[in-house]
């Protein structure tokens, strides 16, 4: 397993790492309404691109399997 910080990030995967974000949330915390996660996804997006540190995590064994 390897980790990389994430620099310059596009608007694509600006998106995908909130999607992640808001995906997971919901799933985990399935006892909170989901309009809470909804209500807060474009305020995330915004912090999110405001140089809060994103790390990639890349899992050779798992890319291995996709390909």
């Amino acid at each position: 397993m390897m980790i990389e910080k994430a620099t310059n990030i596009n608007n694509e995967d600006l998106k995908r790492v909130a999607d992640i974000w808001i995906y997971s949330n919901i799933d985990a915390h399935s006892f909170i309404d989901e309009d809470y996660w909804k209500s807060n996804y474009e305020m995330v997006k915004e912090m999110l691109h405001k140089q809060i540190y994103i790390y990639i995590v890349i899992m050779t064994i798992l890319l291995d399997l996709l390909e």
